[in-house]
């Protein structure tokens, strides 16, 4: 769930930054196959229900978060493929894996307080113990993107 909510603020995040150029496109990975969107047609990116839903002016594309593989911009402003670690919600941990070996995961609290620090292991693995935090929000940051999780 925290994978996909993360893919989603990324993905409208991102839309929002690359939006200007009226040449641009937002491509996703989806089951190895390409989909594409044209940023000129005013895409409308929402989540629910584990899927990305995106309406531009001239189509309505819903997409399942656990297809998609990956995204980038085809652009001239020099945005990059977009890197997402995998990431995975079990028993109280929020597992990370496909990150640069030796990069740093930290935990915020919402007012900036660092919690918590943990390191990327030699094959990209690292694991943040959301159970031992108290009931609240946080953001989860790696070299590449930031997330905010819940813990109930």
């Amino acid at each position: 769930m925290v994978r996909r909510l993360l893919m989603a603020v990324m993905v409208m995040a991102a839309a929002l930054q690359a939006r200007a150029a009226s040449a641009e496109k937002l491509t996703f990975t989806v089951n190895g196959e390409k989909v594409e969107i044209i940023l000129a047609e005013h895409p409308v990116i929402t989540y629910t229900n584990n899927t990305l839903h995106v309406k531009t002016d001239t189509e309505t594309i819903e997409i399942p978060v656990s297809e998609i593989s990956g995204g980038s911009f085809d652009n001239p402003t020099g945005i990059q493929t977009l890197e997402m670690a995998d990431m995975e919600n079990r028993n109280g941990e929020i597992r990370f894996s496909h990150l640069k070996p030796g990069s740093p995961v930290e935990v915020f609290s919402f007012d900036g307080v660092k919690l918590s620090t943990t390191t990327a292991d030699g094959e990209g693995k690292a694991t943040v113990s959301a159970g031992q935090l108290p009931k609240g929000a946080y953001i989860v940051r790696t070299a590449s993107q930031a997330i905010k999780i819940v813990n109930k």
